[in-house]
């Protein structure tokens, strides 16, 4: 998930040493249900993640304290290309 992602870059660990793990603050599957292709672009979900604050935007966008991640696919999440709002 491109959220986790988001969070392990953030924290500078890989997606499986995120501490707390992502469900334990957030249901992942609610996230995918509600972010689907037919989503409507200004549709945002904004939720507290320790001391972060992850923001998820309709047309795909991620940002974790107002800095964005832009994924390269569904399932590929492309480490380099990171800026800020």
């Amino acid at each position: 998930m491109q959220v986790i992602e988001a969070l392990a870059i953030t924290e500078a660990v890989s997606p499986m040493e995120l501490e707390p793990p992502l469900y334990e603050i957030v249901e992942p599957s609610a996230l995918n249900r509600i972010f689907r292709p037919e989503s409507p672009d200004d549709l945002r979900v904004t939720f507290d993640y320790t001391d972060h604050t992850v923001e998820i935007q309709g047309d795909g966008r991620i940002a974790v304290d107002g800095t964005e991640y832009v994924p390269t696919s569904e399932d590929e999440f492309d480490h380099g290309d990171r800026s800020t709002r």
